[in-house]
């Protein structure tokens, strides 16, 4: 295997890790690795990791967002791409926020929100703009909304710490 092999595959090792603390060293050895990018290495893998440091550094952004900033860019996103920035939000990996922006019930969107102790008001406006792409009935909107009573600020953030355990 070549070196530039040995460096794609710890970056995409390092990829799966989704720590926040490793975030910054992925971002910094991408960027490293774009501007200079390996002779050997085929220019069709380049747009898979110019991609890959696009979502790390919306990810690491979203971590310095305010909730009504967190509330702006998911009105102007689709579900699945505002979930990068819920994932940088309240700390999970991208793929497990895909999956709880996507819960039907919004149950799990409730237990996020309180385990990362988001406001009873950006729960609902989330819980509405994940529902938006389903085109929900009133009543299953008003049905998620009471989710967020339903959980202890406790309960969450032990349901949390497993699926970040569970995600790594």
């Amino acid at each position: 295997m070549t070196v530039s092999n040995d460096r794609l595959l710890r970056l995409v090792a390092l990829a799966r890790e989704n720590a926040p603390g490793q975030r910054d060293l992925l971002i910094g050895d991408l960027t490293e690795l774009l501007d200079n990018w390996p002779e050997d290495c085929p220019q069709s893998m380049r747009k898979a990791f110019e991609l890959l440091l696009d979502k790390k550094r919306r990810e690491a952004e979203a971590a310095t967002l305010d909730e009504p900033s967190l509330i702006a860019r998911a009105r102007k996103q689709k579900r699945q791409d505002w979930a990068v920035e819920f994932a940088g939000y309240v700390g999970i990996d991208t793929e497990t926020a895909a999956r709880i922006v996507r819960e039907p019930t919004g149950e799990a969107l409730a237990v996020a929100c309180k385990a990362a102790r988001l406001s009873r008001s950006t729960f609902s406006a989330l819980a509405v703009l994940a529902a938006r792409e389903e085109h929900a009935s009133l009543e299953e909107i008003y049905a998620r909304l009471a989710n967020y009573e339903s959980v202890s600020e406790d309960a969450a953030r032990e349901i949390m710490a497993g699926w970040r355990t569970a995600a790594a």
